[in-house]
């Protein structure tokens, strides 16, 4: 775009301006041009939000999301997984019966806990397999009575 301000200034009732006047007038036609074009890149990208957003309320009309949140009909979230109870076997109830009596006999309370357990398995595998058929049949029947034996075990 070619700026008004010509340096053959017409003889119109103007008066001819001097090399800096033209300057400062070219200088503030560019400027002009320049925040011109910025406004109009600024328009285009705020009309393209604007069409982002559209977009998303119709998306969220489609799923069925309302401004008024008394009709919201947001799908349920998915239930959440019970979480499923092993069931007791022959070691862990030996490992239960036996931890707070070891625990509570050994005094030291500073101890950290692995070394319990490493005792406890210890015994366990030093158990004739008479004794741990033994310990392996009343798990059995704690979990056929339905759950009884976290409480048995726990008390």
């Amino acid at each position: 775009m070619k700026s008004p301000i010509d340096d053959d200034a017409k003889s119109d009732g103007l008066k001819k301006l001097s090399s800096s006047e033209k300057d400062q007038e070219r200088t503030a036609f560019a400027m002009a041009q320049y925040y011109a074009k910025k406004a109009e890149i600024e328009h285009k990208y705020y009309m393209d939000l604007a069409k982002a957003y559209a977009q998303k309320a119709k998306t969220f009309h489609d799923v069925g999301i309302t401004s008024d949140s008394n009709q919201r009909n947001i799908p349920e979230p998915p239930a959440k997984k019970v979480k499923q109870v092993r069931k007791l076997n022959g070691y862990n109830l030996f490992i239960r019966t036996n931890y707070e009596k070891l625990k509570s006999g050994n005094g030291n309370e500073n101890e950290s806990d692995e070394k319990p357990f490493h005792i406890l398995a210890k015994l366990w595998s030093d158990l004739k397999d008479e004794d741990r058929q033994i310990w392996k049949k009343r798990a059995s029947e704690l979990n056929d009575n339905d759950g009884i034996a976290k409480n048995e075990t726990e008390g």
